[in-house]
């Protein structure tokens, strides 16, 4: 089959389906008061080292990649440079397989791997009995299915080449972005979660977390610019610093639900801010070149208190640090003394 990168297209498959074969798509009567829907789509072709999926040759699901921006992106930058070597002729295996695959743009990012789970809960609510497809993925992948209860025998962990799958299922686009149009579905992703570690003694309980942006950071860039003086600030206020990539998923859900404050330099790391209790405290900090305060519509939706910090950058005092965050401390501290 002849294959270019540069002409997928992205399109809603349930919306599409919908319209002509309104049969094809199934309402999820788990969830009540929000519509959430699933489709099943024969002979979907996953090309691994694209991180895609493809219906009718050149269709992009929106609901594997929750926006649209994401494949113009990627293909403005030649799917960092792997587009070329897999355009022309595909000889694609077939497998004899009905699967929901996982792997995805950014799934590797923890944030954007809570919105595949989201995936995973609905199809299960659904009555889902096939296989999940998680290519590739760190472990915490394998680690937070088997927290939710999907036997390891339900999971494919690698696929070596591009392959048609006898047909894939796609669920309702449901995205941190999204999270005030389906509070009921953030609501039970929350108690899905609460009840898998409900049984769990934890013994460390820190009210204040600082997170640290770990070996295992998904985006380069972002590093802390002055962290002895922010660290030496934050001590005082009692403030216990944290890499969540190197907790398993139960220590980090259970941490996150017993602190009360959520601080640190933005990363994928706050989307943690959906597993604390209501009415908690989100710090956030950023460079003013990469403002993306992605968890916004979750601190809404559970009423968090939420603060940006972000040092100055003007015409006559240019920011010097790109990406990196130089943290205006004079501005973290006011912060700090209100909600102490």
């Amino acid at each position: 089959m002849s294959f270019d990168a540069s002409k997928l297209v992205c399109v809603s498959i349930i919306d599409e389906i919908g319209q002509k074969y309104p049969n094809r798509v199934e309402r999820v009567p788990y969830f009540v008061n929000a519509r959430v829907e699933v489709v099943q789509v024969r002979d979907v072709l996953f090309i691994p080292d694209l991180k895609i999926q493809i219906v009718d040759g050149f269709k992009v699901p929106l609901e594997a990649i929750f926006d649209d921006w994401n494949l113009s992106f990627e293909q403005s930058r030649n799917f960092s440079g792997a587009g070329n070597k897999l355009s022309g002729e595909l000889s694609p295996d077939f497998i004899n397989e009905d699967v929901c695959i996982l792997s995805n743009f950014y799934s590797r990012s923890f944030g954007h791997w809570t919105e595949e789970l989201i995936k995973v809960m609905i199809l299960e609510r659904y009555g889902f009995s096939g296989k999940y497809v998680i290519n590739k993925l760190p472990e915490v992948a394998l680690d937070s299915l088997n927290l939710i209860g999907v036997k390891r025998n339900r999971v494919i962990t690698e696929v070596s080449s591009p392959s048609i799958f006898r047909s894939a299922f796609f669920t309702t686009a449901i995205d941190r972005e999204r999270a005030l149009l389906y509070p009921e579905v953030f609501m039970e992703f929350r108690r899905l979660l609460f009840d898998a570690i409900s049984y769990e003694q934890h013994t460390q309980v820190y009210k204040r977390l600082w997170l640290e942006r770990g070996a295992r950071s998904f985006n380069k860039g972002g590093d802390l610019v002055n962290e002895d003086e922010v660290y030496s600030c934050i001590e005082r206020y009692g403030f216990k610093v944290v890499d969540m990539g190197i907790l398993s998923l139960r220590q980090q859900i259970s941490m996150m639900y017993n602190a009360d404050v959520l601080s640190g330099p933005h990363g994928s790391a706050f989307v943690h801010a959906q597993f604390m209790r209501e009415r908690s405290t989100v710090i956030e900090c950023f460079s003013p070149m990469f403002i993306n305060p992605s968890n916004i519509e979750i601190c809404r939706l559970l009423k968090h208190k939420y603060f940006m910090v972000i040092s100055e950058n003007t015409p006559y005092v240019p920011y010097p640090y790109e990406k990196n965050i130089y943290i205006n401390l004079s501005l973290l501290e006011l912060i700090l003394q209100n909600i102490d």
